[in-house]
């Protein structure tokens, strides 16, 4: 059995009007979001292998919160650029070209790509992800 973790950033801020997207930070309701959901979702996220995240300081920002606050561990954590990615086309090639040893798997990033993949991949429809939104789906392979 294979765990695949999509994680939608938690809210980000708009304050900054002068800031680069990859560059936007978390808010105040995002960063009490991303510890809650790391607090919720401790022995899920404790299970991943690796969490992977996109570099843009607000998908970043929310790995790192749910990593401390589910006590996973920053050492399973790794920046990959193609997971800046709003269509889901480098997002689905990272997933499908991920390791086969691994069993449980991370990922957080932007919509709409992960609530396409989440329809794609699921047999229930997601119509909208929400921010720091956590989709767990299980393939028997």
């Amino acid at each position: 059995m294979k765990h695949l973790l999509l994680i939608r950033h938690a809210k980000s801020s708009w304050e900054y009007t002068d800031a680069e997207d990859r560059n936007r930070p978390l808010n105040e309701r995002g960063i009490r979001n991303a510890i809650a959901m790391g607090q919720y979702h401790a022995k899920t996220l404790q299970k991943a292998e690796a969490i992977y995240s996109s570099p843009a300081n607000r998908a970043l920002h929310t790995a790192t919160i749910m990593a401390y606050e589910s006590k996973t561990g920053f050492h399973k954590l790794q920046i990959e650029e193609c997971l800046y990615d709003f269509g889901g086309d480098n997002v689905l090639s990272f997933i499908y070209g991920l390791d086969d040893a691994l069993q449980t798997v991370a990922i957080v990033g932007h919509n709409p790509a992960f609530t396409h993949i989440a329809d794609d991949l699921s047999d229930s429809p997601i119509h909208h992800l929400p921010t720091a939104a956590l989709v767990h789906l299980t393939f028997e392979v």
